[in-house]
């Protein structure tokens, strides 16, 4: 569910995004598979493989600071090689998993959704979550305009 302004700046520098299942764990076995030493989520969890194999908010802090030291810029700086873009998410409470799959127009709604958005850079995501009995919905694009369709 990571924001995708951040894929696109990590495009525009010459890098690109894997994608996992939410969880540290899904993201550390993905970079253990690969090799990558970089890794993160939505939830602001940062994993230098390097130093550790679990988000640590320390670690990614000494990063950072590293980083600033480095390049010589405040993190004011540093923060505008990227821009957020919009996500609109929303919970809908499930009795169980593939409850919501199941319904066609469920379906249907998110088709039609993701071919709103899809070609300006945009997705939808629709996930059940791991701790409780909902259903998350994430739409996301570029800009606002995008997510009023």
């Amino acid at each position: 569910m990571s924001n995708a302004g951040i894929e696109a700046a990590l495009k525009s520098a010459g890098g690109h995004v894997i994608r996992t299942q939410v969880g540290d764990r899904n993201v550390i076995d993905e970079m253990l598979r690969g090799g990558f030493n970089f890794g993160g989520e939505q939830s602001g969890h940062l994993i230098f493989r390097d130093f550790s194999t679990t988000g640590d908010g320390l670690v990614a802090a000494l990063q950072i600071l590293r980083i600033m030291r480095a390049r010589r810029q405040p993190l004011s700086k540093l923060r505008q090689v990227w821009t957020r873009f919009p996500q609109l998410v929303t919970n809908v409470q499930v009795r169980e998993e593939g409850s919501v799959r199941q319904t066609f127009r469920v379906l249907e709604l998110v088709e039609r959704a993701e071919a709103a958005v899809k070609p300006e850079g945009g997705r939808v995501l629709l996930r059940y979550s791991g701790t409780e009995p909902k259903a998350r919905l994430l739409l996301e694009g570029r800009d606002h305009g995008m997510l009023n369709h």
